[in-house]
């Protein structure tokens, strides 16, 4: 009996620890050099606010994606590589520094992260028209 109860709390136990270190993992991503992140909410995420209707989380994202499209081929004309991403902390290397953006204590879901390699990153929260994102990445990456 002894041996059953001292079995079951060591279960227990394990699983304590199991679940405080999925918490504490993160998944993050580390990037240089001229760079794009165009950041959003991962399907889990995603799924969990879509079950509220007045969430608006589809138009959001819908929006964010529509708008990032559209700048693809200006990024891509300038060598600004564009990445979307959904990691919980986005590293940028610039000038032997690291600036680390942990999405999830952001108030906004969705945004960009502007980096040139030199510069310390610029941040865009919200959803951004390609047409309001344009002159902000220009003058970034001092662009003509």
């Amino acid at each position: 009996m002894h041996t059953t109860k001292s079995i079951l709390v060591l279960i227990v136990l394990i699983n304590i620890v199991l679940v405080a270190q999925k918490r504490t993992k993160h998944n993050s991503e580390v990037y240089s050099g001229k760079v794009a992140i165009f950041y959003g909410p991962n399907q889990a995420e995603f799924d969990s606010l879509a079950k509220y209707e007045d969430s608006g989380i589809e138009e959001v994202v819908s929006d964010f994606q529509y708008y990032a499209n559209n700048l693809k081929d200006i990024l891509k004309s300038k060598n600004i590589k564009m990445v979307m991403s959904s990691a919980e902390i986005i590293e940028v290397k610039y000038s032997k520094r690291s600036f680390k953006f942990e999405r999830l204590k952001s108030t906004e879901i969705v945004g960009v992260i502007l980096c040139d390699g030199i510069l310390k990153p610029k941040i865009l929260f919200g959803v951004n028209t390609d047409v309001d994102l344009e002159p902000e990445i220009s003058s970034y990456f001092k662009i003509k």
